[in-house]
C-alpha cells in the first residue's frame, strides 16, 4: 500500500524548514504591535503567534528585499521595520551550487514549489550545465502543461519498464545517510513510481514493503546484496572501470548472464564512469546485455554534460540506442540541468544531492568537500537517527520531484513537447546561456 499521498505539496512533520534567505527583517522594541505589516506583506513575514497580541519573530526567508518589495517599512507607523542583507546569505554554497539553488531546493522540498525569487537558477561555475540553456523554437504551437507526459520507459530486452518521471533516487556512498533517510527514499519512490539506488540494508523491516522500487548493488562493498535479496529484487546494479577492456566486457557479460539467470524480472543497471572512454565503454555494456546504462561523473571528474551526447551517438551509431536507457548522474542540481541532460541524449537522471540538500544538507564552499547534514540525515548514530521521520524524508523528496515535475512540464510545454521523450537528443534545443531560455 502506498503511505504516501500524491499531492502537489506535503508538510513535513516533526522538522522546522531552514530559515535563511537573502535578507534579515527586523522588528524594533519601539514596535506597537498594531498589525499593519502584517496587513500588508504579501509573503507573511510578519505575523501574530496563536493566542499572543505581539507579533512573533519575523519569517526571514519568506522577504523579498527592499527593492523588490520593502513595503512594510513606509507602512509601520513606529518605523519599527528594517531589511539588511543577511550575512549569512553570501556564505552559503559555492559556485556550483549557489545559494539561490540551495534556497529554490530547500522551498521545493518543503512546499513543492521552486523559489519565487529564482526558481530555475543556474549556477556560477561557468562549465556544463551551467554553460547550457534551454531555447523554444519558434511558431511551435504552445501546449497544455498538465497535459504532457513525463513517463520514461527504461528499456528491457523483451519488454519496457516505466517510470513516471525521468528521475531516479541516485546512490549514496555507504554509511552516509541514516536508515530513517534510506528507508524514506524508498517510500518516496514509491509513492512516485519511480526507483531508488539503495544499499540491502533498505530491506530490512519496513524496506522490504518496497522493494518493487528499489535498485540494489551487486557488488563487494558493505552495501552489497545478498543472493536472496538480488533473486527478488526489482532492479540490480553493477559498477564497470571506465577504461575499456575485453577481459572486463567478457566477465561482464557473464554476470549480466548470471544475473538474468537468477532473477530474469529485474533490471539491469551498468554504472560506467563519464569519462572520455565512456562512449566505447557504453558500446560494450550495451553488447554484454544491460539494459541501462548509467552514466555517473566520477569525482573530479570533468562535467557530465560533456559525456552524455556522445555516448548517446555512439550507441546510435552501434544501432543499440533503442535497446538500452541511459542514466545520468553528477551534477544535476536542478529541474533544467535534468532537461539539459535529455536533451543531450539521456533518457532520465539520477539525483542523490538534490535530494539531500532539499533534506536541509548544505554543499560545502569547497566544491571537493562533503555535504554537511541536520543531525539524524548525514550522521548514521542510532542516538541521532531517532530524530529523523522516515516520513518527513518521503514527503519532502516527493515534494523536491512534484516541484520539478510542474517545471518541466512548463518547459515542455513552452518548447511544443508534448512528452519528455520527445527531448532526448534534441541538442537543437539547447544553447549558450545568455539566449532566450524556454
Amino acid at each position: 500500500m502506498i503511505e504516501i499521498e500524491r499531492r502537489s505539496t506535503h508538510q513535513p512533520p516533526q522538522r522546522p524548514r531552514h530559515a535563511i534567505g537573502p535578507w534579515r527583517p527586523a522588528v524594533a522594541r519601539t514596535c506597537i504591535d498594531c498589525g499593519l505589516c502584517v496587513s500588508v506583506c504579501p509573503t507573511d513575514v510578519f505575523f501574530f503567534a496563536p493566542g499572543r497580541r505581539r507579533l512573533a519573530a519575523p519569517r526571514a526567508e519568506a522577504c523579498l528585499g527592499p527593492d523588490a518589495c520593502g513595503v512594510c517599512v513606509p507602512a509601520c507607523p513606529a518605523d519599527a521595520i528594517t531589511i539588511p542583507p543577511n550575512p549569512n546569505w553570501s556564505s552559503l554554497g559555492n559556485a556550483e551550487w549557489t545559494n539561490a539553488m540551495i534556497a529554490s531546493t530547500w522551498e521545493a522540498g518543503a512546499h513543492g514549489a521552486l523559489s519565487r525569487e529564482d526558481p530555475v537558477a543556474i549556477g556560477e561555475s561557468g562549465d556544463g550545465f551551467d554553460q547550457m540553456g534551454l531555447i523554444a523554437p519558434e511558431g511551435v504551437p504552445l501546449l497544455i502543461p498538465d497535459e504532457v507526459d513525463l513517463r520514461v520507459p527504461l528499456h528491457h530486452r523483451g519488454r519496457q519498464v516505466w517510470i513516471e518521471f525521468p528521475v531516479i533516487g541516485g546512490a549514496v556512498e555507504a554509511g552516509a545517510v541514516s536508515a530513517p533517510v534510506t528507508l524514506g527514499r524508498a517510500m518516496a519512490a514509491r509513492a512516485l513510481g519511480i526507483l531508488s539506488v539503495a544499499p540491502a540494508r533498505a530491506l530490512a523491516g519496513r524496506g522490504a514493503r518496497y522493494r518493487e522500487n528499489l535498485a540494489l548493488p551487486l557488488d563487494d562493498r558493505p552495501d552489497g546484496a545478498a543472493l536472496a535479496d538480488l533473486a527478488r529484487a526489482a532492479a540490480i546494479t553493477l559498477r564497470y572501470p571506465a577504461a575499456p577492456d575485453l577481459c572486463g566486457l567478457s566477465d561482464l557479460k557473464q554476470r549480466l548472464g548470471w544475473l538474468q539467470i537468477l532473477n530474469p524480472g529485474a533490471l539491469l543497471i551498468v554504472e560506467v564512469d563519464a569519462t572520455s572512454d565512456a562512449p566505447e565503454v557504453a558500446v560494450g555494456v550495451a553488447h554484454a546485455g544491460a539494459h541501462v546504462v548509467h552514466l555517473r561523473r566520477p569525482p573530479a571528474g570533468a562535467p557530465l554534460a560533456y559525456t552524455i551526447n556522445p555516448v548517446h551517438r555512439g550507441l546510435q551509431a552501434e544501432g543499440v540506442r533503442d535497446q538500452v536507457a541511459v542514466i545520468a548522474s553528477g551534477g544535476v542540481r536542478t529541474p533544467h540541468d535534468a532537461l539539459k541532460a535529455v536533451a543531450l541524449g539521456a533518457d532520465a537522471c539520477a539525483i542523490a544531492t538534490a535530494a539531500l540538500v532539499a533534506l536541509g544538507c548544505i554543499p560545502p564552499r569547497d566544491p571537493g568537500g562533503a555535504l554537511a547534514g541536520p543531525p539524524g540525515v548525514i550522521a548514521d548514530a542510532p542516538s541521532f537517527a531517532a530524530l529523523v521521520d522516515p516520513r518527513w524524508v518521503a514527503r519532502t523528496t516527493v515534494n523536491l520531484v512534484l516541484a520539478w515535475a510542474a517545471e518541466w512540464r512548463r518547459a515542455l510545454a513552452v518548447m511544443g513537447l508534448p512528452d519528455v521523450r520527445a527531448l532526448r537528443g534534441r541538442t537543437d534545443l539547447l544553447a549558450v546561456v545568455g539566449q532566450q531560455p524556454a
